[in-house]
C-alpha cells in the first residue's frame, strides 16, 4: 500500500464503505492492501465517522438473542442452555458483541445497545 496520511485514508475508508455496505474486513483490507486485523484497529479509530456507515458493526439475530437473555440477567450458561449452544460458544459471542459495541462488560453492552435501540429500555 502507498502510504497516505491520515485524512485521505479516512476519506479513502469512508468512500469505500460508502460504496459497498456490507464489505468485509477482508475485503476492505484487499482493497486498501492491508491485513483484515489493520483495518480492525483503522476503524476503531475512526470511531464514531463510520458508525452507522459500516455493516460490520451491525449485531446478527443470534447476537441480539444473546443480549436480550443478558438484559434479562441471564449467566452464560442458562443462554447456553436456552439457545442449545455451549457455554463456551456464548463467551466468545459475548467477546465479538463487546468488540462491536466498543464496551468491555456485560452491563455496558446492554446499556449501549438500549441506547442504540436495540434493545426495548
Amino acid at each position: 500500500m502507498v502510504y497516505l496520511d491520515k485524512k485521505k485514508r479516512e476519506a479513502l475508508i469512508q468512500q469505500y464503505l460508502t460504496s459497498h455496505p456490507d464489505a468485509s474486513l477482508t475485503e476492505i483490507g484487499k482493497f486498501l492492501g492491508i491485513s483484515r486485523q489493520r483495518v480492525h484497529v483503522l476503524l476503531r479509530r475512526m470511531d464514531l465517522k463510520t458508525k452507522g456507515v459500516n455493516r460490520w458493526k451491525k449485531l446478527t439475530s443470534h447476537q441480539l438473542d444473546i443480549l436480550s437473555h443478558v438484559a434479562k440477567g441471564y449467566t452464560d450458561r442458562q443462554i447456553a442452555e436456552v439457545m442449545g449452544c455451549s457455554g463456551q460458544s456464548i463467551r466468545g459471542q459475548l467477546q465479538v458483541i463487546y468488540t462491536k459495541l466498543d464496551v468491555h462488560n456485560r452491563k455496558d453492552a446492554v446499556q449501549s445497545a438500549m441506547e442504540q435501540g436495540l434493545l426495548p429500555r
